[in-house]
């Protein structure tokens, strides 16, 4: 039956934080590494994380939805994700944005 009906299932963004997030840029990658930690004392669906890379004019350079291949966050933990991309850049300011998804789509 939910092979067929997508619901809006929603991950509870109350008690989740995203910590020690880092962008690195090197020879046309970006490597985003971080942590989401979960503060609550019950398990939560794990978010997904959107990533936006900006350009110093507000020119969006990338635009990417990094899906964790886990997908249940226990209590009072934490799990750690990594993500290399490729993009294009001609030695300009960049900056690095990331934030946590509420929909969840895939189980």
């Amino acid at each position: 039956l939910f092979n067929y009906i997508k619901l809006p299932i929603l991950a509870d963004l109350n008690h989740l934080k995203m910590i020690n997030f880092v962008a690195t840029f090197q020879n046309e990658k970006v490597k985003f590494v971080g942590t989401i930690k979960n503060t609550s004392n019950r398990p939560i669906l794990v978010p997904r994380v959107k990533i936006l890379v900006i350009r110093e004019d507000r020119k969006i350079i990338l635009e990417k939805i990094i899906t964790l291949k886990d997908k249940i966050i226990f209590p009072l933990s934490k799990i750690k994700f990594s993500e290399m991309l490729k993009i294009r850049s001609e030695k300009e300011n960049i900056s690095v944005k990331a934030t946590l998804i509420k929909k969840v789509y895939d189980l």
